[in-house]
Parts: C-alpha cells; structure tokens; sequence
C-alpha cells in the first residue's frame, strides 16, 4: 500500500512539474520577445531580441523617434505605433534581429543646433558597438524614423553613407543634407498628404533619383503630421526595407570604419588602412558613379561573373589615386590615399613563415591536380617554340621546397607564362583568389590578403631594382601576387616597382583613410 502512494506521488508530482514547466514555456518565450533597458555612453535605449543564437547572423535595425518621445523614463519610445509596427513584423515574420529604440535626452536633438546639442554620434557609436560586440549581419543595417528623428536619419546617413542597408524615413525634414548625400543608400520616404513639408520632401526625392540614389517615396493620402506618423510602417514597406542588403562591408566600405579600416603602427597615428584590397566590385561602383574606364579584363563593362569579391587588377597608379579621390568627395569626414611603402610594411608586420597566401605555387598545384595531361600552346612571337605543344605537367612542376620549375624562361620566351593556357588565365582577371580566402592569414594590424593575390600600389617612388622596370623611377609596389613567387610576397622584400601610367594583369591596391582635419604625411 505504502508502495502504492509513493508511486502515485512521484506520477503527479511529475505531471505538476511537466505542467508547470510547459505554462512556465510560453512565459519565457513572451518575456524574450519583449524590449529590455540598456544603456550605451550616457544614452538610454531598448533592445529587442529576436532569434539572435540561431543559423542566421542577426539583422541591426535602429529606430530615432520624435520629439514628443524625449525624456529619461527610456519608455516613451517604445509606445509609439510605429516602434509597435516594426516589432510585430520582426516577431511575425521571425527575422533574426536586434531591435534598438534609443531615447533622445528631453534637452537634446539628434542633431545639435545652436541652442540644443545632438546625440547621433551616441547612435552611430551604439550601431558599431553591436557591428563590433555581437554577431551582426552587418549587409544588414537598418536606419528607422519618425518626425525629428527623420531629420537625425537623413543626416546619419549623410555622414555614414556606406553604413545602411537602407533608411525608412517618415515624416522628417532634409536639412543639412544634399541630394548626392544619398547615391549609396536605399531609401523609403513617407510623408503624410496633409502636412506642411509635403511638397518640399517630394521635390527633394526626385532630386535624389536624379542623382542616382534608389528611393521609394509614398504620399499618405488624407494624413497629417501625427497620424502620417503612426501609419507609415506597413507590412508591405517593411518587406521592402528588409528585402535590401549591402554587398559585404567587410570587403570595403567607408561609413563603417571599424569594420573595413584598421590602426596601424603608434597609437597616435590616425591612419587607417583597409582590411582588403579594393575588389572588382568596389571598383564597379566607381566605374558606375563615374564613368571611369574599367579595367580591360572586365566585359562591356562588367568585370568576369564570380569575382566580386577578388581584388581589381589592371588598374594604374592614377585609376588608384582617382578612386581615392572619389571615395574622399562621398566622405565628409575622411580622405583617402594610398599608403606609402612604409606604412604599408607597417601594417603588414613580418611574414610569418607558415603563412598561407596566393602565389604561384598555389596556381601551379590547383592546376596541375585539375588536369596535368592537359595540352598548352606556346603563343608569344617570341617564343623558340611558338605553336608547338607539351602537356602541362611537362611544362610546370613542384619543388620539395614549395616553388615552381617551368613557370618562366625569359630567355626562349618557353616558360608556362608564355602559353595560351596562362594567357586565358590572365585575360580572365587573374589567378586570384577571393579578398577574404585565407581569413587565418592575418598581418601585424590584423588586415587580410596584404601577402600574394595582388601587388599592391604604393605613393612611395623608388629605382626598381627588380624586372624588367630594373634602374626606372617608378612606385613601389608591395605584398606579392597569384605570379610571383613565394619569396617576393615577403614583407621585406624589396625593389619592385611599376610605371605609375600602366596597367598590370598582377597590380591591384589597398587606401588608408585619414581623417580630414589631420591628413597625416605622405
């Protein structure tokens, strides 16, 4: 008997606690779906959390409120239908994201004026804190407003035009800001039929478009300021926001420093240096804005499908300091340059001697695994051999000690780099790899890709002591590339240089940013 009760209230002290747990379930699950208070640097904000831990890398997506939410309770922000709207839809479509409403100080604006000081840099710097602390899909920044707010986004945007994704604008006025302000960042403009800056906005988005800028603009027809507000953030307009993506950022992207740009050398300098060389599609974008020449491996204009992320070559040290230019004109608060050879060495660090990089030994292996059978012309004119043919593994072969026989006999003009098969390799772009192949690979300031793949322009000017360019003044180029041999992506290694006029099928380029108050030496 005594059996018999103890067994039964182990069976209903379980069915109590599965109960209890499977009630306690939902519980949770709301209360993690819920705003939580944070503060960032003096500043209050909520932070919504939704499917932060699973596969996908989190969304960011920011929200600066009007004027009538300002104060200290780090609550009035998060009442607006607008923040309501924008929430259920994350928690209704089960985007990965963190949300984040900060609160405007009741004496401050978002952006200061002369009678009240402003707190976006406190916004910007929360939106890198998250870019930097937490697992973010930084493709996938988003910038959300209403009214004052409005009029902080549109100037957020302005100073960081390579941040967003895209901006949800509501309601707010541009001032401060330009029409080629906004050429890199998707917008969707609202504004209520009834209110005072109606037109104004309307003209101000057409000028955008005409600038080249990727607007959407919606008149809320029968809307005043208020309701124009609190109606704008539809299911539909959200879908669209979040349907924009940037390409990668961590490749090269201005209006976020901290990801694409590194210190380097003492801490006083303030110098940055990009994490990658410019890659084609970096360049397709200056190629777009600015009808530049593009590169003469690149067809009608396009460079070869499935090399976005590998550097751009064929580009001279004017194309270089041309894209610096353009870059520097879109920034109101950097310039840009090339580094000079000792800054490039500096940021580069010694090479570690088990470095793994893009050299012509790697090229050599991948092709000789691929087919060494295969059959290659020689096709220079100059060639003892020209229009006969040996099979590749004839022609090229690994040392034990990790470089190349075959790969150049200058003499006969018979190495592989006077084949046809080296010849398609090279009008295609390149042996290059991807920026980012060899993550493990990182230099002394923690940049990717400085060793192999590509040389890389310098504004240092030297007498080459290397190469065909051997007792010519020319620039100094650095790190190596898919031609070279392992030994010459050194960091020390020294005395190789280029025309600064021509355009190599191995030269591509990395810039430093400085600030424009303290351009820094060259």
């Amino acid at each position: 008997m005594q059996t018999s009760r103890t067994i039964l209230s182990v069976v209903l002290l379980s069915v109590i606690a599965a109960t209890s747990s499977a009630q306690d379930t939902p519980q949770r699950e709301a209360k993690a779906k819920q705003f939580s208070p944070m503060e960032y640097d003096g500043l209050p904000y909520q932070q919504l959390a939704n499917n932060t831990a699973g596969v996908e890398k989190p969304a960011l997506v920011v929200f600066l409120h009007g004027g009538h939410a300002r104060g200290e309770d780090n609550l009035a922000q998060i009442r607006l239908p607008a923040v309501a709207a924008i929430k259920d839809y994350i928690l209704k479509s089960n985007i990965p994201a963190y949300f984040l409403v900060p609160q405007c100080p009741a004496d401050h604006e978002w952006v200061p004026n002369r009678r009240t000081p402003g707190c976006k840099e406190k916004v910007v710097g929360l939106i890198r804190k998250y870019a930097a602390e937490k697992d973010i899909d930084t493709n996938r920044i988003y910038l959300c407003s209403v009214s004052m707010g409005s009029w902080g986004s549109w100037v957020v945007v302005k100073e960081n035009p390579k941040l967003f994704a895209a901006a949800f604008i509501a309601s707010g006025m541009a001032k401060d800001v330009s029409p080629e302000h906004f050429a890199d960042t998707p917008l969707f403009v609202t504004v209520g039929s009834r209110e005072r800056t109606a037109d104004d906005l309307k003209r101000f988005v057409a000028e955008i478009k005409k600038s080249g800028g990727t607007v959407e603009f919606d008149t809320l027809d029968g809307c005043d300021h208020p309701r124009a507000c609190s109606e704008a953030f539809t299911a539909k307009r959200l879908e669209w926001l979040f349907s924009q993506r940037r390409a990668d950022p961590a490749i090269h992207d201005t209006g976020n420093l901290e990801a694409a740009f590194l210190p380097f050398g003492e801490a006083s300098n303030s110098a940055r240096i990009a994490r990658f060389p410019v890659t084609n599609a970096d360049y397709a974008k200056f190629v777009k804005k600015t009808g530049h020449q593009p590169p003469r491996y690149w067809q009608d204009g396009a460079f070869p499908a499935g090399k976005d992320k590998h550097p751009v070559l064929w580009v001279s040290l004017r194309d270089a300091e041309a894209y610096c230019a353009w870059l520097g004109a879109k920034d109101p608060a950097h310039s840009y340059r090339l580094p000079t050879a000792a800054e490039w060495e500096t940021a580069a660090g010694p090479t570690p001697r088990d470095a793994e990089f893009n050299s012509n030994a790697v090229i050599a292996r991948r092709l000789l695994a691929e087919n060494p059978g295969r059959l290659i012309e020689y096709v220079h004119p100059k060639s003892v051999r020209k229009g006969e043919k040996d099979k590749l593994s004839d022609v090229i072969s690994l040392t034990p000690g990790g470089g190349v026989r075959g790969w150049v006999d200058h003499a006969n003009f018979t190495g592989f780099i006077y084949t046809d098969l080296f010849k398609e390799i090279s009008d295609a772009g390149g042996g290059t790899t991807p920026v980012d192949a060899y993550p493990q690979t990182k230099t002394a300031c923690g940049a990717l890709d400085m060793w192999g793949n590509c040389w890389e322009w310098t504004s240092t000017e030297i007498v080459a002591r290397n190469g065909r360019e051997r007792g010519e003044k020319v620039n100094a180029i650095k790190g190596g590339s898919w031609y070279a041999m392992r030994n010459s992506c050194r960091t020390d290694y020294k005395g190789e240089g280029r025309r600064p006029g021509g355009c190599y099928n191995t030269v591509g380029f990395r810039v430093v940013a400085v600030p424009k108050a303290n351009k820094g030496s060259k």
